[in-house]
């Protein structure tokens, strides 16, 4: 529901979550790993990669990051469903 009234209300999308691929693909951001005495960065491919999976496993559009109807559906938010297809937002 939340992610539903952030796309509602402020036309969330994938764009924005993106936004922590480049502050962990930073390498000079990050302190010594004490596990393996070096700085870790994360790989932009990566870290795009998990997060298609990350919305998968939500039932979310993995190129959007919005819900699918039907997951909403599922979750008994079937009105909030048809307000973002009547927006055209899903």
């Amino acid at each position: 529901l939340e992610r539903a009234m952030q796309i509602r209300d402020f036309g969330r999308s994938r764009r924005e979550d993106e936004g922590f691929i480049e502050y962990f693909a930073r390498q000079e951001d990050f302190v010594i790993n004490p596990l393996i005495g070096k700085p870790m960065k994360g790989d932009r491919e990566q870290l795009a990669h998990l997060l298609s999976q990350f919305y998968a496993l939500r039932g979310w559009d993995p190129q959007t990051g919005r819900p699918r109807a039907s997951t909403l559906v599922k979750l008994g938010l079937e009105d909030v469903a048809l307000d973002l297809k009547e927006r055209a937002l899903i």
